[in-house]
């Protein structure tokens, strides 16, 4: 099987897509743990792993070996049934003298051992493993259909149940909070050059659990995650691959669950699944379409609700401001006349997201100001600039400057300006203590917090995406109330605007 393939300027690609090594995978179904037991003694017995435990002289020391390498082999098995039966091989770290990344830290952390054990299966011709010279101590290993028979149980015939069975009991013993903390690290300029940058970095695992809060913080998440396991999420929709995301018709998705925070455990911020990598919006630019209308719950289609422009309506309304009288569109992040000017869908779209842009920038920078806007956006007008000149101003970061230009009819810094100082006067008499992103993001996980838990005592399969939720159709109206009652707890107002997705029709408003 060749895994990759080269196109005529030399570049290389893929031609196997390859899933990264999970190596936070467990299950508890007792009979794969037996198949595991049975290959253990299999891989006991090859020549590469005998030659090792002969170098042992302690008897603990050797145990402590066996128990590493059977846990290794369990991560295998594992992520095998993850990929199974997608077609993909799976990437793993393949370099003995430098091995274990700074994400790899947790309980069931990924050790060396695992090259021994993926030399051993392969010695027992169980799997194939590609040592791959052009990227650093990675390898793909390709499980062989004697591996596939052994681990679902089968005989000579496919074993569609057990597989699904198997695939469903995947659990992760990762921990779900993500920490982020100011930090420095390195990255490689346009010139090549290897050079340090301040951003914000996670907290290592081993960190992580000495720090207050954690007990508190990973039971609470504990309790969210038997939730999501507890009802089977797929995918429905046609192929896709873009960007390492590989999505196959019935493919499961990963309900696994992690909770952002920064700076401290003290102040919970947003929710995290996989579900929310699908692309939620059509972008003929970045070539991508609306994914998440095909995730399915327990095999039912599924529908998304979410509060529409969750942080302008909140800011306006907390200082008793109607903003539907700044925006009689029911849409925070559109300007009336240039929304209704534009040629398109497409150019609307880009207006949106452009104003969404201008928000972001307004409330969240320290400074909120329209000067300070248009100081963030240099960058982006200067490489818009640069692609008129080149005669491709559809390449340009910011598409939305040249739109902005036409239906302004002036030079694009100009109109640019104007755009930027008529949306932040949308919200003028909002006190400067309310733009801070911290204070919003709590109030909207909060919310999120509110309806998970209505969901589980009501036993109605929900995944949280920010400020929306996917659920089963036929359950919306009832989470809805359970968002109005949540949103006026958290915020102690009732004008909320929750929009309902339909799959199968455009978006209804209520």
């Amino acid at each position: 099987m060749s895994l990759f393939s080269r196109s005529k300027d030399g570049s290389r690609t893929e031609a196997v897509p390859s899933a990264p090594l999970d190596v936070y995978l467990t299950s508890e179904d007792a009979g794969l743990r037996t198949r595991i037991d049975l290959l253990m003694e299999d891989v006991h017995s090859t020549s590469g792993i005998a030659d090792v435990l002969s170098k042992f002289v302690g008897e603990k020391t050797k145990a402590n070996y066996v128990e590493r390498i059977r846990r290794q082999l369990e991560i295998i098995v594992l992520n095998v049934i993850q990929t199974y039966p997608v077609g993909q091989t799976i990437g793993m770290p393949r370099g003995k003298n430098s091995y274990v990344a700074e994400s790899l830290f947790g309980p069931s952390g990924v050790t060396r051992e695992i090259v021994d054990v993926a030399d051993a299966l392969d010695e027992l011709g169980l799997l194939g493993v590609h040592t791959d010279r052009e990227q650093n101590f990675v390898s793909r290993i390709i499980p062989s259909e004697d591996f596939i028979r052994l681990i679902f149980n089968q005989n000579d015939e496919s074993n569609e149940k057990e597989e699904r069975r198997l695939a469903l009991s995947l659990k992760s013993s990762e921990c779900g909070i993500v920490l982020k903390v100011p930090g420095r690290v390195w990255y490689i300029d346009k010139a090549g050059m290897k050079r340090r940058k301040s951003t914000d970095v996670r907290v290592p695992f081993k960190k992580l659990v000495e720090l207050d809060y954690y007990e508190v913080r990973a039971a609470e998440l504990a309790r969210w995650q038997e939730f999501l396991w507890s009802f089977e999420v797929s995918y429905a929709g046609p192929d896709y691959e873009r960007k390492g995301l590989v999505l196959k018709s019935g493919m499961q998705i990963s309900r696994t669950i992690k909770r952002h925070f920064r700076d401290t455990l003290e102040l919970p911020l947003r929710f995290y699944g996989a579900w929310q990598q699908l692309p939620a919006h059509d972008d003929e630019k970045k070539k991508t379409q609306d994914l998440r209308r095909y995730i399915q719950i327990n095999g039912q289609r599924t529908l998304e609700l979410d509060f529409g422009c969750f942080f302008p309506v909140l800011i306006l309304t907390q200082i008793g401001i109607n903003w539907k009288e700044r925006f009689p569109s029911k849409d925070a992040y559109q300007l009336e006349r240039l929304h209704h000017a534009a040629a398109d869908r497409q150019e609307r779209q880009a207006l949106r997201g452009f104003l969404k842009t201008v928000f972001a920038r307004y409330c969240f920078d320290s400074i909120h100001t329209p000067d300070n806007v248009i100081r963030r956006l240099e960058l982006d007008l200067c490489d818009f600039e640069e692609c008129v000149r080149y005669g491709a101003p559809e390449q340009a970061n910011a598409p939305a400057f040249g739109i902005i230009a036409r239906l302004k009819k002036l030079p694009v810094r100009e109109a640019v300006d104007q755009v930027v100082r008529e949306y932040c006067s949308m919200f003028d008499g909002v006190d400067e203590s309310l733009m801070d992103w911290k204070l919003l993001q709590q109030q909207e996980s909060k919310i999120t917090e509110l309806v998970l838990d209505a969901c589980i005592k009501n036993n109605i399969p929900c995944l949280p995406i920010h400020d929306g939720y996917r659920l089963i159709n036929g359950h919306h109206y009832q989470v809805m109330n359970f968002m109005k009652a949540a949103s006026e707890e958290v915020t102690g107002t009732k004008n909320f605007f929750i929009k309902l997705e339909d799959p199968e029709g455009p978006e209804s408003n209520t």
